[in-house]
């Protein structure tokens, strides 16, 4: 495919986030987290500068490089069917924005299933990092995880935690870190960072009905002393989902009885897509975002970071694994080596709806993209049947997707 995004190689603005290969742009130590107060103004004052300086958000030129693949072309042709959203941003090289596209970006509601997890792992390593801060003397993410809800034998640390919830999607590690952060913590964290559309009502993988907005008493252990987050319980008004596509098919199931109506999502988790995009910015490149970053120490971020960049075969699963994770990867290897690749990402998939939220960096050029996609694959209609078309069109559209967008960045004349 004719790539249609002139690029230039990244050089002197590459940084290797230690031990993890992931390229980093900007100035000063854009890998490194703020300490305090002043750096992380500073950071955001940086971040603010290069952002006004991005173009805005491009509809149409996407389109058309989408549309040279024939399986996206079929896609495309019913995206409206598939509630099919992309977003693109390539980083420039010394800082700011070279190209952002979009797709049908936020046209709909869609669920973000397990790709909330990531707002889970930053909030929760926020709390960590605050509370050291404030005087809890070697607390960190190795800290001992000690609650009373008891979703797994012995003691996880919060760093186990996030491991789980991010590299293999553990919905019990996932909401661990939902009751350390808290409902209200968890909230009003996103929406410091400018993350306004996040709004996490219930946990994942738990009976209907869960109220999130009750945390319990959760102790952290560090060094023979037990630090304790005490019992909290939510009073921020959520309110409910509203505006297009927030009620989901022609039937679902409920308790095995038919209910001949479409689903309601009105009471379900959200997040937009750019705001999903905008948290892994701020988390793998902060000095392209624009808004306050997240609060995260060295220990924090790199925890964070190497969930993020890990497979699922780094951590005992089988090699078929990863693809599963990591729906993008089966696509960018027909054009990058599987060993040139840096991939860091969450995505998650739940009620036909599949969503990738990613980094992609070619180790050889240090030429990088984030790509986030959603597309729902549910051709009979019926919700909660588990008979949602995840194999025959969503990985295979996810797969072409990385395909089309690494060529077109990798493959760019300089």
């Amino acid at each position: 495919m004719p790539a249609r995004w002139p690029l230039v190689s990244l050089r002197s603005a590459l940084l290797v986030l230690t031990s993890l290969g992931i390229a980093c742009g900007g100035r000063g130590r854009p890998g490194a987290a703020p300490e305090t107060e002043q750096a992380r103004s500073a950071e955001q004052a940086r971040a603010a500068e290069q952002a006004r300086a991005a173009p805005a958000l491009a509809r149409g030129d996407l389109e058309v490089d989408l549309r040279r693949h024939a399986g996206l072309a079929r896609v495309l042709d019913r995206s409206g069917d598939y509630r099919l959203q992309v977003l693109v941003g390539v980083p420039a090289p010394g800082g700011g924005w070279l190209r952002r596209d979009g797709y049908r970006v936020d046209a709909e509601y869609f669920y973000p299933a397990s790709a909330i997890k990531l707002c889970e792992a930053v909030a929760a390593l926020e709390l960590v990092a605050e509370r050291r801060d404030r005087g809890a003397a070697g607390l960190d993410p190795s800290a001992g995880f000690v609650s009373k809800t008891k979703r797994r034998p012995g003691i996880a640390s919060v760093a186990d935690l996030v491991t789980a919830a991010i590299v293999m999607s553990d919905n019990d590690a996932s909401n661990d870190l939902f009751d350390l952060a808290g409902a209200d913590g968890l909230h009003e964290r996103m929406w410091r960072l400018g993350l306004s559309s996040v709004r996490m009502r219930h946990r994942l993988g738990v009976a209907p009905g869960d109220d999130a907005r009750a945390t319990p008493q959760v102790s952290l252990l560090v060094a023979g002393a037990s630090h304790v987050v005490a019992r909290r319980e939510g009073r921020l008004a959520l309110g409910k989902n509203e505006g297009s596509g927030v009620h989901v098919g022609e039937s679902h199931l409920v308790a095995g009885r038919v209910v001949d109506e479409p689903m309601s999502f009105e009471d379900k988790n959200r997040v937009s897509l750019e705001d999903l995009q905008g948290l892994l910015v701020a988390v793998m490149r902060p000095e392209l975002h624009d808004g306050a970053l997240p609060r995260l120490g060295e220990r924090e971020r790199s925890v964070l970071v190497g969930a993020l960049s890990a497979l699922p075969s780094d951590r005992g699963a089988k090699p078929s694994v990863d693809a599963e994770h990591k729906p993008l990867l089966p696509g960018i290897e027909r054009v990058v080596p599987r060993g040139s690749i840096a991939l860091a990402s969450k995505g998650g998939r739940a009620y036909g709806f599949m969503v990738e939220n990613a980094y992609v960096v070619d180790r050889r050029s240090g030429r990088s993209f984030f790509l986030a996609a959603t597309l729902y694959a549910n051709a009979n209609g019926r919700l909660n049947d588990d008979r949602y078309e995840y194999q025959d069109v969503a990985y295979p559209a996810l797969a072409d997707l990385g395909e089309v967008v690494a060529r077109a960045v990798f493959d760019a004349e300089d």
